[in-house]
């Protein structure tokens, strides 16, 4: 979040996206390197001179050490995606953030007291807004304040992680003199939320990625630009 450049009113601060292609690399792949660690060893052990017995054992768990290491880059290319398509739908939230014709801050990837990663914390004269972003494939509706995509609960709540992140956002923004809470906004980058714009499940607001500038436009203004300004010097000194 060192990085800042001007947009129409709107200064963004970090690289949208940055975190989720990090993670994306390392957390799926992570275990590639230790099975060809093992793969190694035990090839080695092969032409080193063992027992017989020991040779076969060997062979055994090299075999084992590749079949590991193959389902490891199977199952490690489809999740590297998953967080690629996380990072375009960041990417696309910031590029409507950027063109708001309003004052104030965008921290992408802002990390948390506790260590939360919030993919946008906005500064507004309508207040802070942590916005988290989702790039589902599918419909995604609501029945009883849940949200379902393609009918079924997704195996995370996005609504609790949003709530969750927003209130550690708070946190921090109180630390910095900061007089309200972060309002928990809860982007569909895909454009596939079947819910009205604005609507409030659980304490997050619901918004397609088509629909955030506008309704971020249209919150009152309860924030003077001098301290949205003085709130954001602080939060960049901090990163």
């Amino acid at each position: 979040m060192k990085d800042a450049s001007h947009g129409a009113g709107i200064v963004q601060h970090g690289v949208p996206g940055e975190w989720a292609r990090v993670r994306g690399l390392v957390a799926p792949l992570w275990p590639l390197p230790v099975c060809a660690f093992f793969a190694g060893a035990f090839a080695a052990t092969l032409f080193a001179g063992a027992s017989a017995a020991f040779r076969s054992f060997a062979a055994g768990a090299l075999i084992v050490a590749v079949l590991a290491a193959a389902w490891v880059w199977r199952r490690g290319v489809r999740r590297v995606e998953s967080y690629f398509i996380g990072a375009r739908g960041e990417e696309a939230v910031a590029a409507v953030l950027r063109t708001l014709p309003l004052p104030g801050h965008v921290f992408h990837d802002f990390k948390t007291p506790c260590g939360l990663r919030v993919d946008h914390l906005l500064l507004a004269p309508g207040g802070a807004f942590a916005i988290e972003t989702k790039r589902w494939r599918g419909k995604v509706t609501e029945a009883d304040g849940e949200i379902l995509l393609a009918g079924v609960s997704p195996a995370r709540d996005p609504v609790a992680q949003t709530v969750r992140q927003a209130a550690d956002a708070s946190a921090a923004l109180l630390e910095a003199g900061w007089k309200n809470e972060a309002v928990p906004v809860l982007c569909f980058a895909s454009g596939t939320a079947e819910i009205p714009a604005g609507a409030r499940l659980r304490g997050a607001y619901v918004v397609n990625l088509r629909d955030l500038g506008q309704w971020l436009e249209s919150r009152p203004a309860v924030v003077a630009p001098d301290e949205i300004d003085r709130t954001a010097e602080i939060l960049e000194s901090k990163a």
